[in-house]
């Protein structure tokens, strides 16, 4: 086994999910700071890890985690006594481009019913992708501490 890590220390796990090695239960650990409490404890060398955090939270014993899932630039600035900040999200299907088109089709589709909005047809949509940007900055903090709540729903951002 070669475990990167060894108990005891703390790593700053990813800000990305990945549905094909995480359980969406671990979703709420995303950019977070984690303590290992042990490695290859099952001889699993796949995901050798296993944390603190998630011990006795929805599982009995918590998830295996693997070095993928541990961002290893912030855990070697947290070691170093700098800011653990973790890795900027990378653009994902719910990314600035996905909540502009959903703004930019919802306003043309108002736009043509006349309902809602009279000048939905006036907005571009670098001016949509220039607030849509600046609401998922403002909000990322946020975002990431709800991320931990089981129900989360990562595209309705609730």
């Amino acid at each position: 086994m070669n475990a990167k890590y060894t108990e005891g220390t703390k790593v700053v796990i990813v800000n990305r999910f990945n549905e094909a090695t995480m359980s969406e239960q671990m979703r709420r650990y995303l950019g977070t700071v984690m303590t290992i409490r042990s490695v290859g404890e099952t001889g699993n060398s796949v995901f050798p890890y296993r944390m603190v955090e998630d011990k006795g939270v929805d599982r009995t014993e918590g998830w295996y985690w693997d070095d993928a899932m541990i961002d290893h630039e912030a855990t070697a600035r947290l070691h170093n006594g700098e800011t653990a900040k973790p890795e900027t999200e990378t653009a994902n299907e719910f990314s600035v481009d996905y909540y502009t088109d959903k703004v930019y089709d919802m306003l043309n589709n108002f736009s043509c019913d006349g309902d809602l909005l009279e000048n939905a047809d006036n907005y571009s949509k670098n001016g949509i992708r220039k607030n849509v940007t600046e609401w998922l900055t403002n909000k990322s903090k946020l975002f990431n501490i709800l991320r931990k709540h089981p129900l989360w729903n990562e595209e309705a951002k609730a």
